[in-house]
């Protein structure tokens, strides 16, 4: 229920048993929520005694996807997914609200990390990745993949294993408008002595040639240009590590009609070695010093230690991958970056019985779609330093790149503003000492920075934030 007493719809799912190996005996409780901007919802979740109008959660379907099946495909929000029963991978992705769909495919690709010991030699290591060749882990043999389908009322997912060390769930939600792919890595295998360097790549029709964009520190997003540099002639030496470029938030290709992106839960390197492409990595076990200074391999295991035979370490995250026309995806894309930099805080407590709690919301009215309110905080009992973001770079999004324009005294219900100073960026210099008014315009990839000064609760309102 929500907090205004109303059934949500939830779902229950057995655990993927490559999250842990007591899966059978731990489920995942899923449903939609509402949270109003700087704000908290209430929900409770009942386990006995539900009231006559509860809607009972359901539990998720799950079954092996045949071999003799030609399509079996997950749907939900704006996307669907089609994966092939023989060989178990994905063959199109689509968006279902413009209706625009790619020949598209997802999978791992495993570097073997390079040794080379002599005095003018490098390999790869904590510093350096440095590839040689690649391993084949694809547990095809006769069958291909093993796939499991999950479908429910609040996400359906498609669970692919590729060995017993890397696997996959792609999920799609009925109420969001892309896709979470939940990977597994490790223990990585060392037992022919190479190193692994492991890399989610996703291979579409998206025509984007030689041509990708990579984030800046999370804001801007930058052209690049496969074995190419705008500012000198680029000899290539090292084709697949000298086309990686640091990524923090987002990477993406586009084409005249579509766009697609990943969204990161993680700093990391990326590239796009082929047109479409879109390559991430996700793990790393190195058996050898690259000689940078750390003086030892990066070779991390379960147990801590280093020159040993125990496992290597398990690594999971969550990458959201978004497609569409180009504005579309770029404002799903700033939208998913938002819930990720600052994701919803969940507490927990048991209570005796339900009482109705409004959602609450430290905003009055509506806030642009477009800013980001990036820091909100209280120096003292009268002052807040504030700082508003643009979301968007200029051209990126038609709507999203527009300025946005929001009054400040909104950001305080309750409470009087006595004044608002702007400031630099890390609010150590007064760029203007009294704006004289609380509406402020920020521009495209702008950050503006305000100390201001409230007041009291103004009659018998009270502050919500």
């Amino acid at each position: 229920f929500d907090g205004e007493l109303k059934p949500v719809v939830s779902q229950i799912t057995d655990l993927d048993p490559s999250v842990r190996s007591d899966a059978s005996q731990v489920q995942d409780l899923a449903f939609a929520v509402v949270v109003p901007p700087k704000g908290v919802a209430v929900y409770y979740v009942m386990y006995q005694n539900l009231p006559q109008n509860a809607v009972p959660a359901q539990m998720s379907k799950i079954r092996q996807v045949l071999a003799n099946e030609p399509v079996a495909k997950i749907s939900g929000g704006d996307l669907a997914m089609t994966f092939d029963g023989a060989s178990g991978a994905m063959t199109s992705i689509e968006n279902t609200k413009i209706g625009t769909s790619v020949n598209s495919s997802i999978g791992f690709v495993v570097y073997n990390s390079t040794v080379d010991n002599s005095d003018d030699g490098q390999s790869s290591g904590a510093y350096i990745f440095r590839p040689s060749g690649t391993l084949d882990v694809l547990n095809r043999g006769a069958r291909g993949l093993n796939l499991t389908m999950v479908s429910g009322p609040v996400f359906s997912e498609m669970r692919q294993t590729f060995s017993s060390w890397l696997s996959l769930s792609t999920r799609v939600y009925e109420a969001k408008a892309w896709a979470d792919l939940k990977w597994r890595a490790g223990p990585l295998p060392i037992g022919d002595g190479l190193g692994k360097e492991v890399s989610l790549r996703i291979s579409s029709a998206v025509q984007s040639g030689k041509e990708f964009y990579t984030d800046s520190n999370g804001r801007e997003m930058l052209k690049r240009k496969l074995n190419y540099r705008p500012t000198w002639n680029l000899e290539v030496s090292e084709p697949v590590a000298g086309n990686y470029y640091p990524l923090t938030a987002a990477l993406s290709v586009s084409d005249e009609s579509s766009e697609m992106a990943v969204v990161l839960d993680r700093a990391c390197g990326g590239t796009s070695l082929k047109s479409g492409d879109l390559e991430f990595m996700v793990h790393r076990r190195i058996l050898a010093d690259d000689g940078r200074g750390v003086g030892e391999p990066l070779n991390e295991t379960e147990c801590g230690c280093t020159n040993c035979d125990c496992a290597g370490l398990r690594v999971a995250g969550t990458t959201s991958l978004v497609f569409g026309t180009a504005e579309e995806s770029a404002q799903a894309r700033r939208r998913v970056q938002a819930i990720k930099e600052a994701p919803l805080v969940a507490a927990f407590r048991p209570v005796d019985a339900m009482e109705a709690v409004k959602p609450l919301s430290g905003i009055q009215g509506k806030f642009p779609d477009n800013l980001s309110l990036m820091t909100f905080h209280a120096l003292d009992s009268s002052t807040v330093l504030l700082r508003l973001a643009h979301m968007f770079q200029a051209g990126e999004s038609a709507v999203g790149s527009k300025p946005a324009t929001v009054d400040i005294s909104t950001l305080f219900p309750g409470r009087k503003i006595e004044g608002v100073q702007e400031v630099s960026l890390s609010s150590n210099r007064v760029l203007n000492p009294d704006l004289g008014t609380t509406e402020v315009t920020v521009s495209a990839m702008q950050i503006r920075t305000f100390l201001v000064k409230h007041g009291g609760a103004q009659g018998a309102a009270t502050a919500a934030y």
